[in-house]
């Protein structure tokens, strides 16, 4: 698991086998076992200058190394798929939902998760209960994450968690393509890079009548699209609707119990 910020410390082993090369592997954050994650969201939209929190949490029917649950939430590297639809923003926040790819059922982490920083109190997330299904929402949109945000997780069947480090979030610069100007197959897509690369992305989405390019990017700054995107973007392609967002993803652990933290800029 990617871990960036860890409130406990894991105890790590190497086994060494005798004269042998193929003993077992050294444990590491990624091959971790976890029994149950929860995932928490923070989605800032610039324009409103409102922010949305959630989350989920998620007991898994069979144990799942910490580095495979990673893999649902932190997307591809500098990978772009093209559909003939000319859809609209393929970026737009979605309900948060427990990954379908590792069978699970959502469980309680307590009736409220609170999260504050030095400057006070800044959300309460309330659990919600419907039918088998438990979610924790703010119930409104709120402003803007002050820098050194912490979560208190209370505990439930989902195990406490005191004090875990929230990312703070990084403003996004498009400097390429400039303001007005269409984004064409040929266009270098410029921005300003995230502190650490890792563990951001930016997710682009751009459509012209015809056509969508959807991309999640290594945050580092820069980007072109491959001989291959440009094929089937085509000639024509001058897309004038883009979206694009920045996604950081952290993934603390404590024990069998593991959080994904996504906090995102749009």
């Amino acid at each position: 698991m990617r871990l960036t910020f860890i409130p406990f410390a894991i105890v790590t082993s190497v086994l060494v086998g005798c004269g042998s090369d193929d003993g077992p592997a050294a444990i590491t954050d990624e091959t971790v076992q976890l029994n149950d994650y929860g995932v928490i969201r923070i989605a800032h939209d610039s324009d409103s200058a409102q922010t949305s929190v959630d989350a989920v949490f998620c007991d898994l029917v069979r144990s799942a190394s910490a580095g495979a649950i990673d893999e649902q939430y932190l997307t591809a590297a500098d990978s772009c798929t093209v559909t003939n639809d000319g859809s609209a923003d393929s970026n737009a926040i979605v309900d948060l939902v427990c990954s379908d790819a590792l069978p699970v059922q959502t469980i309680s982490a307590g009736d409220n998760l609170l999260m504050s920083s030095t400057a006070g109190s800044y959300a309460d997330l309330i659990k919600q209960t419907d039918g088998d299904t438990i979610t924790y929402t703010t119930g409104s949109t709120l402003p803007r994450p002050p820098n050194g945000l912490a979560l208190n997780i209370p505990g439930d069947t989902f195990t406490q968690f005191t004090s875990v480090d929230i990312p703070d979030i990084e403003d996004l610069e498009i400097t390429s393509p400039a303001a007005g100007e269409s984004l064409s197959r040929d266009t270098s897509i410029r921005w300003n890079a995230a502190s650490d690369r890792n563990t951001s992305r930016v997710l682009l989405s751009a459509s012209d009548a015809d056509v969508t390019v959807t991309c999640s990017l290594v945050d580092d700054g820069r980007f072109d699209f491959s001989s291959t995107t440009q094929v089937s973007l085509g000639d024509l392609f001058a897309a004038d609707t883009l979206s694009v967002r920045r996604q950081n993803v952290v993934s603390p652990t404590r024990g069998d119990s593991g959080l994904i933290i996504i906090t995102s800029i749009e």
